[in-house]
């Protein structure tokens, strides 16, 4: 049988100027879409095309879907909301994953850390470096509805100490800094 890809992605940097404005709420900044080009032309380049977006309904989230949905010309169908994937552990990210239609076999999730970072680890079976916003992981795994298997792990994972049995490959990370070597 051959692979299935989960790509997780973190939003985009994100605005903290508009005072008691609510964190759900914040929108991204100059530098926030500036990579959300970037980073979408990237993904293109790779040939990096999910059949499933998944998208955290948070503001910043959804911005940065947009430049993904826009470059990598997904249709409606393969976009979709969850307002579970604000601030999501990475058991609830398992959660979801183990939801995605069999036909499905590279699904894209734009979410938040810690849990991305978390997932990343357990998906990983060691310790990532830390996902920078807009930072991009992409996992070869053999089933993405599998992968909620793995959920028992996760608790272990949210603390960072991941599990040395990985049900998944990193095959590739990117952010959009890389090409000048820092974070």
């Amino acid at each position: 049988m051959s692979s299935q890809f989960v790509t997780l992605a973190r939003h985009a940097k994100s605005s903290w100027k508009t005072e008691n404005q609510a964190d759900f709420d914040r929108p991204l900044n100059e530098r926030g879409a500036r990579d959300g080009h970037t980073m979408a032309r990237r993904l293109l380049n790779r040939q990096c095309i999910p059949d499933l977006l998944l998208c955290s309904s948070a503001r910043r989230a959804q911005e940065t879907a947009a430049f993904l949905y826009t470059e990598l010309k997904l249709s409606e169908e393969q976009f979709e909301l969850h307002d579970e994937l604000y601030l999501a552990s990475a058991g609830t990210l398992l959660d979801i994953l183990s939801t995605v239609p069999v036909t499905v076999n590279h699904v894209m999730v734009v979410a938040h850390n810690p849990g991305l970072e978390a997932l990343s680890d357990l998906l990983a079976g060691r310790t990532l470096p830390p996902l920078p916003t807009l930072g991009i992981r992409q996992f070869a795994v053999s089933s993405i509805r599998e992968l909620g298997s793995y959920k028992n792990n996760a608790a272990h994972s949210d603390t960072h100490k991941a599990d040395p049995v990985s049900p998944a490959k990193l095959v590739f990370e990117d952010y959009p800094k890389a090409d000048r070597g820092d974070l």
